[in-house]
């Protein structure tokens, strides 16, 4: 009996770990497949929806952020100011301004197309 129980207790300990992965732990598996995200639908369609580009655009250029096509929102992703006003992060304006917070799905949904690299799809 004693030498069965370490082995349960390791068994038992490695299956409770089996679900503590990022996706699970965070929400981010049921709505991100990084295969179907793109800069077109996705990124774009996600600040749309939000009202970004109404405020950050080519005319109105709301605190000097135009986030109107992939070039200006790329350039807001490499130095990480995207990321962080739409998570509210301490130093950056949180957006949408004056407004709630983004869906995290959404937030990783940019998150994801970011870590791929920002690609113009």
């Amino acid at each position: 009996m004693k030498k069965i129980t370490p082995v349960i207790l390791i068994a038992l300990c490695l299956v409770s770990c089996y679900h503590d992965n990022e996706e699970d732990l965070y929400g981010t598996g049921s709505c991100v497949d990084p295969a179907t995200i793109t800069f077109a639908s996705t990124v774009n369609g996600i600040l749309s929806s939000y009202g970004c580009i109404g405020c950050h655009n080519g005319v109105t250029f709301s605190g000097g952020v135009n986030l109107e096509g992939w070039a200006n929102v790329r350039l807001k992703a490499i130095d990480k100011s995207l990321i962080g006003a739409i998570t509210h992060s301490d130093g950056y304006v949180p957006m949408p301004y004056n407004l709630p917070q983004m869906s995290t799905c959404d937030i990783n949904r940019i998150r994801a197309w970011i870590k791929a690299g920002s690609p113009n799809n």
